[in-house]
């Protein structure tokens, strides 16, 4: 199985949309604060974003 950057970014949005929407019911069964868990959300979020801004520059970098 090939490594995709692009399946990458999909899986991390996914993940992190998951973690920020349900945080309370996460919040409610693990016992630890709602602000975490979406701190921890929107940080794979950023994650795919910077992926995503990398993927860009090796494109204008390479021509």
């Amino acid at each position: 199985m090939k490594f995709s950057y692009s399946e990458t970014i999909v899986w991390l949005s996914l993940i992190s949309l998951n973690i920020c929407l349900c945080a309370e019911p996460i919040s409610d069964y693990t016992g630890i604060d709602v602000w975490p868990i979406i701190y921890l959300g929107t940080g794979l979020l950023m994650l795919a974003v910077l992926i995503l801004i990398y993927l860009l520059l090796l494109k204008f970098k390479s021509k």
